[in-house]
């Protein structure tokens, strides 16, 4: 390696972004709690921690007796019968309350302040951090800043914000984050020849072309 620093500025659409998937499937769970579809997709969310095991015994024996999910984490005898460990058990119970809660945050409180309460209660900002991710954390704040936005500018609510998300996805539209702006004065940032055109860079580098044909075109005649 010549240890030459580079900087690659990327922007990444949040609605394929696997966590914050999960993310915007717990606050649908949460506006609500009829999506029984989502109740998979939650528990097995890094953020939410539930024991991979556990989860798996809940899916099969809800499978297997066709009784749904949200039934299932509903009844905490139930789960004992199961075979979930004592852990797993409070985990759910845990979560149970937690979105129980949530429901009263939702009614009580501005969208913003709700939406922290929520990556509090459940522990996704702790995910988050314990991740050590710049990057990850940026699209966080986007993720907060464009709801506040919306709930102040356009008086928008948790399920208008989800709506408009949903809008989105259906269209195939992104919800692109911004890159993270970082230091770039010692390092060569790397980009298409096509964003790189109108920026005026004193130096442009480009990879591989050395035949003076765009894209190193190779005549077969």
């Amino acid at each position: 390696s010549l240890g030459i620093r580079f900087y690659l500025p990327t922007q990444e659409d949040l609605l394929k972004n696997k966590l914050f998937i999960q993310l915007i499937n717990l606050l649908n769970f949460i506006q609500d709690p009829g999506r029984f579809d989502l109740v998979y997709h939650i528990l097995s969310s890094p953020f939410i921690s539930l024991p991979p095991l556990d989860l798996l015994k809940l899916v099969q024996y809800s499978s297997r007796h066709q009784r749904p999910l949200d039934s299932l984490i509903l009844a905490s005898k139930k789960l004992k019968q199961v075979g979930i460990s004592p852990g797993g058990c409070k985990k759910i119970r845990v979560f149970v309350a937690k979105v129980a809660q949530s429901r009263l945050s939702l009614e009580n409180y501005s969208l913003d302040r709700f939406f922290y309460k929520i990556i509090r209660r459940f522990g996704f900002l702790k995910y988050c951090l314990l991740k050590k991710d710049p990057r990850l954390l940026n699209q966080l704040h986007f993720f907060y800043s464009q709801l506040k936005t919306f709930s102040l500018q356009h008086h928008y609510s948790l399920a208008d914000f989800l709506d408009r998300l949903d809008r989105l996805n259906q269209n195939h539209l992104p919800f692109f984050a911004p890159p993270l702006v970082v230091d770039q004065s010692d390092s060569v940032q790397l980009m298409t020849v096509h964003k790189a055109k109108g920026l005026e860079f004193e130096h442009v580098f480009l990879i591989k072309v050395v035949d003076r044909k765009w894209g190193n075109n190779v005549s077969h005649s």
